[in-house]
């Protein structure tokens, strides 16, 4: 390929501005690269991060106590807390593998696993740790706290560790285990990438066929870095004269009924025939949400109105602290339903305790998260940059 190409473009030379000749092939090269520069971070994904992570916060806080009723099923329509994960996931696959086949950096697997862990787990560790004390409050002793707790009695360290999906205390943890165990095979996605992105369908395939490695779920990463392996020719012009472009609304809407599946299924079930070809497939209701945020993000990397109202001030930092929003919510949203009654005793109506109680719920879990964000994340995400800078280069793709 490289001999054809420098057969084509090595007839004539140019003149830099300093006076060097430069072969044609580069000249091409380099106004090529000027036609597009991707930048190093895109801001905007951080606030579609913290837009669901708010649609988790206010799907559970909505469904907990008054989930059976239809005006409630049919706002889950906007806070849709379950597929909000889907998103997650296919998000996190695109944002992993984005500085490796978008950037082309070169990825050290020790220094990236080191990184991904301290991101992760110190948080979720506290947070663990703040809920297994709350589920304790009934006998807060200190034979109480050192058998289930400090000794694992009741399965702490085998949560807070991330080691298997035993979400007890932080039952949103489970998405954390799936994270982490995916975090383990975005490296391998991205060689077969780099090595021929096409492999990326196949696989895709192979997991639809019964190969599943992790869950279902896997496939949800594959997609993001899909997203990543194509990003330069969604950005391209030329992809404008494609059909994929000029059908993109109407797959937008597509998009958006696929995603909201499983909340049209809860008002007008499918019946049994629906999951019973899904199961023969082994697809689940998560899949088609998989499906419909990859093409949400890729719509968002073609839009540039949608990235502008994601760059708002407010979302950008609802985006900062989306993993704090995520991991501080569920403490927060279970102690306002296990003492309902007693908050509600301060408002004039079910109504207003209702609606009072959600923005308390919203204020108390962003105030958390941005505590949990200084006091943790961040300081925790320097020091695993200042360990992975002082370890030696290992295996490099």
């Amino acid at each position: 390929m490289l001999g054809i190409l420098l057969q084509h473009y090595s007839g004539t030379q140019k003149v830099s501005d300093s006076g060097v000749a430069i072969p044609s092939i580069f000249m091409h090269l380099m106004q090529k690269a000027k036609v597009y520069s991707p930048p190093r971070y895109l801001a905007y994904l951080d606030s579609a991060r913290g837009i669901a992570a708010m649609m988790v916060l206010l799907g559970h806080f909505v469904a907990w106590k008054f989930g059976d009723r239809l005006v409630v099923k049919a706002s889950m329509f906007l806070f849709n807390a379950h597929d909000a994960v889907s998103f997650f996931f296919v998000l996190s696959g695109m944002v992993l593998s984005y500085q490796y086949l978008v950037l082309d950096k070169k990825l050290d697997l020790r220094k990236y696993f080191v990184n991904r862990f301290f991101r992760l787990f110190p948080a979720f560790f506290i947070t663990v740790l703040l809920n297994a004390l709350y589920w304790q409050r009934s006998h807060f002793t200190l034979p109480a706290i050192v058998n289930d707790i400090l000794l694992g009695g009741q399965g702490f360290w085998k949560e807070s560790l991330l080691l298997r999906s035993a979400a007890k205390y932080y039952v949103p943890g489970w998405t954390l285990v799936v994270e982490l165990s995916a975090s383990f095979l975005i490296p391998f996605m991205i060689v077969i990438a780099r090595s021929n992105r096409q492999l990326l369908w196949w696989l895709l395939f192979a997991l639809l066929a019964g190969v599943r490695l992790i869950n279902g779920f896997l496939i949800h990463f594959i997609l993001g870095v899909t997203i990543s392996a194509y990003y330069f020719q969604l950005c391209s012009e030329e992809f404008t004269t494609s059909r994929w472009y000029r059908l993109r609304y109407p797959i937008l809407l597509l998009a958006i009924g696929l995603f909201s599946i499983r909340r049209i299924q809860d008002i007008s079930p499918f019946g049994p025939d629906f999951y019973a070809w899904g199961g023969y497939f082994q697809i689940d209701l998560f899949f088609y949400t998989g499906i419909a945020s990859f093409v949400f993000l890729a719509f968002l990397i073609r839009s540039r109105k949608a990235q502008q109202v994601l760059m708002l001030p407010l979302l950008r930092f609802l985006g900062k602290i989306s993993y704090g929003i995520y991991l501080m919510h569920w403490l927060v949203v279970c102690i306002i339903f296990d003492y309902w009654d007693y908050f509600s005793k301060f408002f004039p109506s079910q109504k207003t305790a209702f609606l009072g109680m959600c923005i308390i719920c919203v204020f108390v879990s962003i105030l958390l998260a941005y505590i949990i964000h200084h006091t943790v994340e961040l300081p925790f995400i320097k020091m695993g940059k200042r360990f992975t800078e002082k370890m030696k280069p290992g295996i490099s793709v």
